[in-house]
């Protein structure tokens, strides 16, 4: 990528913090700023835009990740809510660059760490994400690997399946009837992956390729 010698400014926020930055760079990488700053419009003649309903700190995520191609390690406590955050700025931008270097990202850091999405955080990730996202996804295939992972290795009188775990998602998605029709459909189509068997093991959605792993690219856009 060329950056060029062009900058434009982005205000961001109520309080309008600024941001300048390369022209080629940002319109390369976004459709929105690109039909923005190419187009016929204010923002083409002055170089200026304005977003004051976005969030200054996850616009500088952006920025960052922008210039530097990787998103920085983000504050436990912060995480699911500054990503998710991230992942609504890449689908109002439309980068879809941005939105797979923040699924690779998810991967990385819930396998990790371990970590699996809980009830409120699929609400809110499809609360806030269109039905083609691959957060969504991601984040019931990771729920429906844990169901498994804790059905094999408790007595069958203390779990008793995946049928618990979806009860309550349908109880916690009310105003989302999407979810449980989505683990649904996600578990028929990969679910024998996910358990596995004995001549082969389960498969990890938050490990990218290799035996263990789903494909690379497979929560890409």
């Amino acid at each position: 990528r060329t950056l060029g010698t062009e900058l434009v400014t982005v205000h961001v926020g109520a309080k309008r913090k600024t941001f300048a930055v390369h022209k080629n760079l940002l319109c390369d990488t976004s459709t929105f700023f690109r039909n923005a700053f190419d187009g016929p419009f204010k923002e083409g003649a002055d170089g200026v835009m304005y977003m004051p309903e976005d969030d200054p700190t996850i616009f500088e995520l952006f920025v960052n990740w922008l210039y530097r191609d990787t998103l920085p390690e983000m504050p436990k406590e912060e995480f699911k809510e500054q990503i998710l955050s991230l992942s609504v700025l890449a689908d109002k931008i439309c980068s879809t660059r941005l939105s797979n270097s923040i699924v690779d990202y998810v991967q990385d850091s819930f396998r990790k760490e371990d970590l699996f999405f809980t009830d409120d955080s699929l609400v809110e990730i499809y609360s806030q994400t269109p039905d083609s996202s691959k957060l969504r996804q991601f984040a019931i295939l990771t729920r429906i690997a844990l169901s498994y992972s804790v059905e094999q290795s408790l007595p069958a009188e203390i779990y008793v399946g995946c049928t618990e775990q979806a009860a309550s998602m349908v109880k916690s998605a009310k105003n989302h009837p999407e979810i449980p029709m989505d683990y649904m459909a996600l578990q028929i189509g990969y679910g024998h992956l996910l358990r596995g068997n004995a001549e082969r093991g389960a498969k990890d959605p938050r490990i990218r390729g290799g035996e263990k792993g789903f494909e690379r690219c497979f929560f890409h856009d």
